[in-house]
């Protein structure tokens, strides 16, 4: 069906769209608009995203903090002499195998 004989709507069932003084349609607000809300769309699309990547980074930055310290406390174990060691309930040979743990582990 060509668009010529489309049926026209009743004049007082017409959207009012915005004219031109010549009294076509101003077709650039209405593509001004579009822009508008894509552009709204796009930015509520791109804080939920980076929120996300925030969450993400955050997460790495403790892990990487957690183990930073795991690491330190080892070695800080294995920097002890035998007498601290046994003050603290530990032998040499609990202090070695402590350290040679993986040390994500706890």
């Amino acid at each position: 069906m060509p668009f010529d004989s489309l049926p026209l709507l009743p004049p007082e069932t017409r959207p009012d769209y915005r004219r031109r003084p010549d009294g076509s349609v101003d077709c650039d607000h209405y593509q001004r608009l579009a822009r508008q809300e894509q552009a709204r769309s796009l930015g509520r699309a791109m804080t939920g995203v980076t929120r996300l990547c925030g969450r993400a980074m955050l997460d790495l930055v403790n892990a990487w903090l957690v183990h930073r310290d795991r690491k330190r406390a080892r070695h800080q174990i294995l920097a002890l002499d035998d007498r601290a060691l046994r003050d603290i309930g530990l032998s040499r040979c609990d202090a070695t195998q402590g350290v040679a743990r993986q040390l994500w582990r706890p």
